[in-house]
């Protein structure tokens, strides 16, 4: 059913298009039944709701209710206020995923209408079974939807033969696989760092030769940073190579396989990896609202540095001259168009160089931790309710705030140092202070946590401080984190 397609590599658009064209689906059309549409628009009824005022966006959002939607992998529970906000504009949420997903113990808080289990592995068959489970369930749906990057493969595919709303097969796989993104770059004319995709240790020593160092090692189907690493020279790319590989084949399952087994996800497939130039200068998210063809909404957010290639905090609106951060976005669409999507949701990280913008990678879905809640709170822009919308192929039309509503500071607390957790008290000083909104704590008593002496710092939590300026925030972000002491006991 083409799944393949969306992690295997084919070096000219020939070859990719008729990797689908031989897959097929005429078998599946035949019980159409089942999955006739049941809720669709006619051109004049769309055209009615292009406007921008309020009350035609009222309009909108008044056609989610009853609507019933597929949710394709679940995701972390982090993801369940976006649920949770689904449920509240009246849509009716089933959830396909592994045995075992926190979803499905949601199920009968009513937070979802019902799960439909499907066992994430193996990978190669995961398309026809979970074809297979949606027909047995005998549900019919509205649109299909997910919030989980590793799902778009399947989500797009899924949406296709249901004859639902949904990305083309080929835009996702390509933005999907890192590799193949850049080469949709490169053959569309935008600039793109070097890059080198191997499968095994042997290549190491071509891969070097190409991109040189610094680089960036990572797996072609990452997520979340996962295994992301900077490296300097041949000896650390290796290191981190061999020691990344070993880790994986170790802790691999090889059954009963969900959305919250990331490693899972990254791996199934096989280990392929691609080493990239290393980019210089600063990281931005770049979250962007496409419907039919065109940007709706667009907003540029600053990550905090990343000396360890993970993220330690974010900034919006970003402190960053706003000609730059237009830049940033029109970098984006290019991509976008490049990569042939029309319709959705897309957080899209970027740096901008000393050359300008570049690419770090496209995520065919809303982005994750805070983002969702952050511009919420600063545009005033809900990207679940809109990102719904395109899935039914309602247009939209986001009331973007003219000015930032308030400014966010996030961080994400990185270990100072390995060791032992010993208690998890640790954000009580700072939790009633006026400007802060949220704190979390994500480690618990006993647990051994990894600082810069070892490695890569652990995420000890989060916190998230709101300022009337980014400048302010900051300050107080600042005096915040030097209140806290990180209950750890150093290793001896």
């Amino acid at each position: 059913m083409g799944l393949n397609m969306s992690l295997e590599i084919y070096h000219d658009f020939d070859k990719a298009m008729a990797s689908f064209i031989s897959n097929e689906v005429s078998d599946i059309d035949e019980d159409a039944g089942v999955m006739t549409p049941t809720f669709t628009l006619t051109e004049e009824q769309k055209q009615a709701l292009r406007g921008n005022d309020p009350e035609i966006e009222a309009q909108r959002l008044a056609l989610l209710r009853g609507r019933r939607i597929l949710i394709v992998m679940g995701g972390y529970s982090g993801k369940r206020p976006m649920y949770e906000r689904a449920r509240e504009l009246g849509v009716s949420l089933v959830v396909m995923d592994g045995p075992g997903h926190w979803t499905q113990g949601a199920v009968k808080e009513g937070l979802f209408e019902d799960f439909i289990e499907v066992d994430l592995y193996p990978a190669d068959t995961l398309a026809e079974r979970a074809y297979a489970a949606i027909k047995a369930s005998g549900l019919r749906f509205d649109g299909v939807a997910t919030f989980w990057d590793s799902a778009g493969p399947l989500a797009a595919l899924l949406a296709n033969v249901l004859g639902l709303p949904g990305h083309h097969q080929l835009s996702v796989g390509y933005s999907k696989n890192k590799v193949f993104t850049r080469e949709v770059c490169v053959e569309a004319g935008i600039p793109s760092p070097k890059f080198f995709r191997f499968k095994s240790a042997d290549d190491l020593e071509e891969a070097a030769a190409h991109v040189g160092f610094p680089a960036v090692l990572k797996p072609i189907a990452g997520l979340n940073s996962m295994d992301t690493y900077f490296v300097q020279d041949k000896e650390t790319l290796l290191q981190r190579y061999n020691q990344t590989i070993m880790e994986a084949k170790e802790h691999l399952q090889i059954s009963g396989i969900h959305s919250d087994n990331l490693s899972e996800l990254v791996w199934a497939r096989g280990f392929d990896m691609t080493l990239e130039e290393f980019l210089d200068g600063e990281e931005f998210d770049v979250e962007i609202l496409l419907s039919e063809g065109q940007i709706v909404y667009a907003s540029v957010l600053r990550d905090l540095p990343q000396p360890y290639m993970k993220e330690t905090g974010s900034q919006l609106p970003p402190d960053f001259p706003q000609e730059k951060q237009d830049e940033l976005i029109s970098f984006v669409e290019q991509v976008l168009k490049a990569l042939a999507f029309t319709d959705g949701s897309f957080h899209v990280e970027m740096k901008y160089t000393s050359k300008g913008p570049r690419l770090i990678e496209v995520n065919a879905r809303i982005g994750g931790g805070p983002i969702y809640d952050m511009h919420r709170q600063v545009w005033g822009v809900d990207l679940v309710e809109q990102y719904l919308l395109t899935c039914l192929s309602i247009p939209a039309r986001p009331q973007k705030a003219p000015q930032p509503l308030t400014c966010l500071i996030t961080s994400d607390l990185p270990c100072p140092y390995s060791g032992t957790v010993t208690n998890i008290d640790f954000l009580n000083t700072i939790i009633n202070h006026p400007n802060v909104i949220k704190t979390k704590v994500s480690v618990e008593v006993g647990q051994k946590v990894i600082g810069p002496d070892k490695g890569v710092p652990d995420s000890m939590g989060d916190i998230r401080v709101h300022g009337t300026t980014v400048e302010e925030a900051s300050r107080i972000m600042n005096e915040l984190l030097a209140q806290i002491e990180f209950p750890i006991v150093p290793e001896i």
